[in-house]
């Protein structure tokens, strides 16, 4: 079944279609024949019935006709010989059967070339139609609008006696069917009992049309406000449904009223369309028809959860989290949520929260309910800037108010979710760079002016091409006070199918000078291309120091070796991180890249500290040979470095002390679950879970007893390696590894 669309659409909407095809004598068709084409049985004596759609190459179409009668068939109602390559070509067959893509035991009436055909009919009954281009015959549908099928009844037909527009049968009829169109469904729609009036020397018919208002009742629809558009006038009264496609562009989610009219007595316009007819109120009755077109994913269309999830950046911590707004459970009213090593199970809609993750990580997210359909993973991350970042907004999550935007048809290249029917094509959080994007001309640009210091900057950017047009010209390029740095275009689709990092130096304009960065794009129709930009980063560190150690989190002994981690600690390249072990006298006595040390007697009365100086400074800063001289040097003399807190070995000894331990951990190596046992006195224990480098990967809370506890962790989707499970009751810590094999 062929899909209804809207043949004009008032400003809102645009012109739309569908189409079909055929061959010089040609017997074969790919599409068709259509059980709600419209055109079922030729009218009388200057009557014209016309399908609600336009046709596409190589399809079929057909009518019931009366022996004697003369008919011309036509496409020329919105036809152009350039859409599909060549001049269409129709064959009339009389007779016969349609079945598997051909014609068979017909008589060929005639065959033309062009947009139209007449013919005599020599016998009652069915006459066939095959639409195709010369030397198109028996190749595949070609699925592009090209005139809408029109069956015209010339002489032969006598019309049976007009009804009149007091007539008390004429009424618009009764509608019915699904008021809820989900996303990707279609209406189905029928009118019961419509009667038009058949005013002779008039134009009169019956029409289905859309408007954003209950116009029933109304004399004058096509002229209302709320009047959106029409589908083809139709002499008969239709007996098929109405099936248009809720696809979110031909007509935007929201709620509207299709409508049955029939009128008579009207005067034709500039088209013949019922857009253009200049109606009499004393012959139009209409009734109207309520539809909701439903978003992709409303929970009325789905058994799976919905989920909206968004990113919220903690750049004071150099950290973010995941919001996940909860709008529907689901069929099963549970399903999970899994962030990184965190599982949440969902009973009730609402928001919830994950993380907090450190800057820069990327995150899976998976949702499961058990349904392998409903089952679903993102992945998400977030990069807090440094302090040699020199663009502002860089991910438009700001409102993009620092950029200066241009966009030929939208006004601003810059988009959220509402751009795309609710879809989130950011790399990170909701807001990204939508450059082209429509079938037509399309300029568009986003401008900044930086100040880029000396010596070195680093551009870079995460670029994809979903679509692109294949005509060889759309693109995308960077510049620098207009000077191209990098440039795309779209036929390079294959290297940017999914979002990948580029990454541009442009250490010329590192001059501490201000420069203009613009992302600029040209599209020249004949297809539509996207090329989609998110996070754009221009890193230049000259003359700022951006050290910081961020802080030792966790320190564990087992024996004459001691091991210590860090986090928040700057990655940046030209800066090492070091660990420092400093005896009871302040000594620095050893130094890590790893955290780990080995001392020859007790461990107990050492201290760990971090230090995280620039390179150049480096041999500076390991020349030093103890803690209050190392401070001197960062505070007072002025060296590129940075110290963390301090971590005092031994602390579990002091913890135990107090009533609060960890006891014994097993199994070591553990492969899927591990058990952590624990003293407590009763009270909320917060425990966490560090990888050796000190990122978080997992924390929860437990209600203690006084007494011994059990901690089971589920670390079946953790790496193998060593991790740090911290216990905290507030007041006190305890620390244990963990191995996973």
């Amino acid at each position: 079944m062929k899909k209804f669309t809207l043949v004009v659409f008032a400003a809102l909407m645009g012109l739309m279609a569908a189409s079909f095809s055929a061959n010089a004598q040609c017997l074969t068709y790919a599409g068709g024949p259509y059980t709600d084409q419209g055109i079922d049985i030729a009218g009388c004596n200057g009557q014209s019935v016309s399908a609600p759609y336009a046709a596409w190459k190589n399809e079929i179409y057909f009518t019931t006709v009366v022996a004697g009668g003369n008919y011309t068939f036509s496409i020329c109602d919105g036809y152009s010989p350039t859409v599909w390559g060549a001049e269409a070509f129709i064959t009339v067959i009389e007779g016969g059967t349609a079945a598997s893509g051909s014609v068979t035991g017909g008589t060929v009436l005639g065959f033309a070339t062009g947009c139209t055909i007449d013919f005599d009919a020599t016998v009652d009954g069915t006459v066939w139609f095959t639409i195709t281009t010369v030397g198109g015959c028996g190749s595949a549908i070609q699925q592009d609008d090209n005139g809408v099928p029109t069956v015209t009844t010339n002489s032969g037909v006598e019309c049976a006696p007009p009804v009149a527009c007091d007539d008390p049968t004429v009424n618009p009829g009764v509608i019915d069917g699904t008021t809820d169109i989900c996303f990707g469904e279609t209406t189905d729609l029928t009118v019961t009992g419509a009667v038009a009036p058949n005013t002779p020397g008039s134009v009169s018919g019956y029409v289905w049309f859309v408007a954003g208002a209950d116009l029933t009742g109304n004399t004058a629809p096509n002229t209302d406000a709320s009047y959106f558009g029409a589908f083809p006038i139709q002499a008969n009264n239709p007996t098929s449904p109405i099936n248009f496609l809720n696809d979110g562009t031909q007509v935007p989610v929201g709620s509207y009223f299709f409508c049955s009219s029939v009128f008579g007595n009207a005067t034709a316009g500039a088209t013949a369309g019922f857009n253009d007819l200049t109606l009499d109120a004393a012959c139009t009755q209409t009734v109207c028809f309520p539809v909701n077109f439903l978003e992709d994913g409303n929970p009325a269309c789905t058994t799976c959860p919905v989920v909206n999830f968004s990113t919220v950046l903690d750049c004071d911590n150099q950290q973010f989290s995941i919001s996940a707004d909860v709008v529907y459970t689901g069929a099963t009213g549970s399903f999970t949520i899994t962030a990184g090593q965190t599982t949440q199970t969902i009973t009730v809609a609402g928001p919830y929260s994950f993380g907090p993750f450190e800057s820069g990580t990327e995150v899976s997210v998976s949702i499961s309910n058990g349904d392998p359909a409903c089952d679903s993973t993102e992945t998400f991350t977030e990069t807090c800037p440094t302090e040699c970042e020199r663009v502002t907004d860089g991910g438009f999550e700001e409102g993009a108010t620092a950029w200066t935007q241009f966009s030929t048809n939208f006004g601003t290249p810059l988009c959220d979710p509402s751009c795309s029917n609710g879809t989130n094509n950011a790399y990170a959080g909701t807001f990204w760079c939508w450059f082209g994007g429509i079938d037509a001309v399309e300029d568009g640009s986003i401008t900044q002016t930086i100040a880029i210091t000396a010596p070195t900057a680093t551009l870079t950017f995460y670029l994809t091409i979903p679509v692109n047009s294949t005509n060889g010209q759309d693109f995308m390029r960077v510049t620098v006070d207009d000077n191209e740095v990098f440039m795309v275009n779209e036929s390079e689709v294959a290297s940017y199918a999914d979002y990948t990092l580029v990454t541009v130096d442009i250490s010329a304009y590192a001059d501490g000078g201000n420069h203009v960065l613009a992302f600029e794009s040209s599209c020249f129709g004949g297809g539509t291309t996207n090329f989609f930009v998110d996070n754009i980063s221009v890193e230049a560190c000259g003359g700022v120091c951006i050290a910081d150690a961020g802080s030792i989190t966790n320190i564990f002994q087992s024996g004459n070796t001691i091991t210590a981690t860090a986090a928040g600690y700057t990655t940046t390249a030209g800066y090492t991180f070091l660990y420092l072990l400093v005896d009871g006298s302040g000594n620095i006595v050893q130094s890590s890249a790893n955290g780990s040390f080995t001392v020859t007697g007790s461990t107990t009365g050492y201290t760990v500290y971090g230090v995280l100086s620039s390179d150049a400074e480096l041999a500076t800063v390991l020349s030093v040979t103890t803690i209050a001289d190392l401070q001197a040097l960062i505070n007072v003399i002025g060296a590129c470095a940075d110290l963390t807190n301090a971590l005092s070995v031994g602390i579990e000894t002091a913890v135990a002390q107090n009533g609060f331990a960890i006891t014994q951990v097993a199994p070591v190596p553990a492969s899927d679950a591990v058990n952590v046992w624990f003293t407590a006195k009763g009270g909320n224990i917060q425990a966490s879970v560090y990888d050796m480098t000190g990122r978080l990967v997992n924390n929860f809370s437990m209600a203690a007893l006084n007494g011994s506890n059990n901690l089971r962790i589920d670390i079946s989707n953790y790496a193998a390696g060593i991790y740090f499970v911290t216990l905290s009751n507030g007041n006190h810590v305890a620390t244990a590894k963990v191995v996973k094999n």
